[in-house]
């Protein structure tokens, strides 16, 4: 539905079914952001993504989401959907989650994050990287976050990758000045991965 988006807008309704393929390689400097309804957003609602996603690395790969990233960094996405299949395979691979691949802190501005009512349904298969997770990848915030009535009920095979979850694959900031909450979450299915596996 969009590339990139920097600015507060809120996806509503929409569905997608075609398969999605990027064929450049993340270098670990610039940065590849790959999601079924957008590369990079701030909110979406009642989204369902149907088609595999394929791609050989990236940095921030999502089923609805690569990457949040707006002015503010605020993120909501409710009652949201993947049931497409994610692969990533070939390169090094950060951040790929069923809804969302990442959700990032920039500098001291607030950055909330909340995620309700999503369900992740399509296999994730990753060969190489880290933060992998059938809601959010990777998730590095010092402000609220609230990942509620959420389910995963497909397998993640990433059995050469570290911190491997079936809601939140990394959560990385040990000064987190507001709480980060995990309620009510559902997984189903087989987690592989090489170390920190949950």
């Amino acid at each position: 539905i969009i590339g990139e988006s920097y600015q507060n807008i809120t996806i509503r309704n929409c569905y997608v079914q075609g398969a999605i393929k990027a064929e450049n390689s993340w270098t670990g400097i610039s940065k590849i952001y790959i999601g079924g309804i957008a590369g990079l957003l701030d909110a979406a609602e009642r989204c369902t993504n149907s088609g595999d996603i394929f791609a050989k690395s990236g940095y921030g790969v999502g089923g609805i989401v690569g990457v949040n990233a707006t002015a503010d960094r605020k993120g909501e996405y409710i009652n949201c959907k993947n049931d497409g299949k994610i692969t990533v395979d070939g390169g090094l691979a950060k951040g790929v989650g069923g809804i969302i691949g990442v959700f990032s802190q920039s500098g001291l501005r607030m950055n909330t994050l909340s995620i309700s009512g999503c369900e992740s349904a399509g296999a994730i298969n990753v060969s190489n990287g880290d933060s992998i997770g059938g809601i959010i990848g990777y998730l590095k915030t010092t402000d609220n976050a609230t990942i509620n009535a959420c389910t995963t009920t497909a397998g993640i095979n990433a059995s050469n990758c570290t911190s491997v979850s079936g809601i939140v694959g990394l959560f990385a900031n040990p000064k987190s000045r507001l709480p980060i909450k995990i309620e009510t979450v559902t997984v189903r299915g087989v987690i592989s991965g090489k170390s920190a596996v949950g």
